[in-house]
C-alpha cells in the first residue's frame, strides 16, 4: 500500500509526541513493505496514487479534507489525538461551534464537519474512543482502538542495580504535566527527582530553578538526547507523570519498557495502558503523589511484569500489524 501520512505542526519540533507516534508507525509499516510518505503541507502530491491518507490531530487546516475528498478516491482515516479531561457534553457543544459560510470555526467543530469524509477513525484508548462516540457522535464501528508503539527496544538494567531516583520528562513548562507540584513532592519528602525535557519560557526556566536551586535532592537536565534519555530509563527506579490530564504519555510507557515503576495520574486514559501495573496518584495531592514515589524508592514494584506487559502488547511492530489490517479493512470496503 501506498500511505500519506498527514501531520501539521505548529508547535514542537522533533520532540512532538504526535510527531514520534507517526514516524514511530511509519518505520514499521515500511518493514512489512509498505511506503509511508510523510506528508509536507507546502507540497505537491499525486493524491490519487495513495491507499490511504492518513491525518494526525485536528484543527482549522481540516478544511483541506473536501478539497482532497474531490480530488482522490483515496481512503481517509485519521487519529485525531484528543487529550482532555472535559466533560463529553463540554466537548460536543463547542463541536457545534461554527459557521461554515462565515469560515469561523473551532478545532473540534472542523473535526465534526469532516466526519463523512473519514473512513475510519483511530482512538489510542478506551477513553478517547469514548470522546469520539459521545462529543462526535462518530458511530462506534467506525472507530479503531490502535495504541501508541514504543520506540525503544533495548535491554533493561537489572532491577537490582536500578538508581533510587525518580524521573519526569516532558516539556515541562506544561501546566498539565504537574511539574511544581512533584517538585514539592520531592522537597517534603526528601526523595531523589531529576527532570529532563525542554524547559519551555525563560520565566518558567527562572521559576523552577529559583524553586529547586536550594534542595540538592532535585537535579534539572533539561533537554537531552536520545541517548541520554533511554540511559535516564535504564536507570531510573521509578518515571513520574503526574498530569492533571493526560493523553497516554509516551514517556512513562517507554521507561516501563526499559524497567522502570511508574507512577502515573488517576485520571484519564493513560492507566488503561498497564493492566493494573502502574502505582496511581490523584494529580492534586502532592502528598499522595510524594508517598506513592517514596514508596516504590523502597522497594514496591510491578517489575518485571510491567516490562514483559508492555513489550508483549505496544511494540512497534505489533501496532504497525494492526494498522496495516485496518488499512487493508478500508481499503476493501467501497
Amino acid at each position: 500500500m501506498k500511505i500519506a501520512y498527514f501531520l501539521v505542526l505548529n508547535i514542537s519540533g522533533d520532540s512532538n509526541g504526535v510527531k514520534m507516534q507517526a514516524e514511530t508507525w511509519a518505520e514499521a509499516l515500511s518493514a512489512l513493505g509498505h511506503h509511508v510518505e510523510m506528508i509536507n503541507p507546502w507540497g505537491h502530491y499525486d493524491w490519487k496514487s495513495f491507499d490511504v491518507i492518513h491525518f494526525f490531530g485536528f484543527g482549522a487546516w481540516l478544511e483541506i479534507v473536501p478539497a482532497l475528498a474531490e480530488r482522490t478516491a483515496s481512503k481517509f482515516v485519521i487519529s485525531p489525538i484528543i487529550d482532555t479531561n472535559r466533560s463529553h457534553l463540554l466537548h460536543k457543544i463547542a463541536s457545534y461551534c461554527g459557521i461554515p459560510a462565515l469560515h469561523m470555526t473551532s478545532p473540534v467543530n472542523s473535526l465534526r464537519r469532516v466526519r463523512k469524509h473519514v473512513s475510519m477513525f483511530y482512538a489510542r484508548s478506551d477513553y478517547e474512543k469514548q470522546y469520539l462516540n459521545r462529543s462526535l457522535d462518530v458511530d462506534l464501528s467506525l472507530i479503531t482502538n490502535i495504541p501508541l508503539a514504543i520506540r525503544l527496544n533495548h535491554s533493561a538494567k537489572d532491577d537490582s542495580r536500578r538508581d533510587p531516583f525518580c524521573l519526569h520528562v516532558s516539556l515541562l513548562s506544561s501546566e498539565n504535566k504537574n511539574v511544581m507540584r512533584l517538585i514539592d513532592a520531592a522537597i517534603k519528602h526528601k526523595f531523589r527527582l531529576v527532570l529532563a525535557g525542554n524547559p519551555g519560557t525563560e520565566q518558567f526556566k527562572r521559576e523552577l530553578l529559583n524553586r529547586t536551586n536550594k534542595h540538592d535532592n532535585i537535579e534539572v537536565l533539561g533537554y537531552v538526547s536520545e541517548w541520554k534519555l533511554e540511559d535516564l530509563y535504564a536507570t531510573a527506579k521509578v518515571f513520574a507523570l503526574p498530569s492533571t490530564f493526560e493523553g497516554v504519555g509516551l514517556v512513562a510507557l517507554e521507561a516501563a519498557a526499559l524497567g522502570a515503576d511508574v507512577v502515573i495520574t488517576n485520571r484519564g486514559a493513560p492507566k488503561e495502558y498497564y493492566d493494573g501495573m502502574a502505582f496511581l496518584v490523584n494529580p492534586f495531592d502532592m502528598d499522595d503523589i510524594g508517598k506513592t514515589i517514596a514508596g516504590v524508592i523502597e522497594g514496591k514494584t510491578h517489575q518485571p511484569r510491567l516490562r514483559r506487559h508492555v513489550l508483549d502488547n505496544y511494540s512497534s511492530a505489533r501496532v504497525a500489524q494492526l494498522l496495516e489490517k485496518s488499512y487493508l479493512d478500508v481499503t476493501s470496503k467501497k
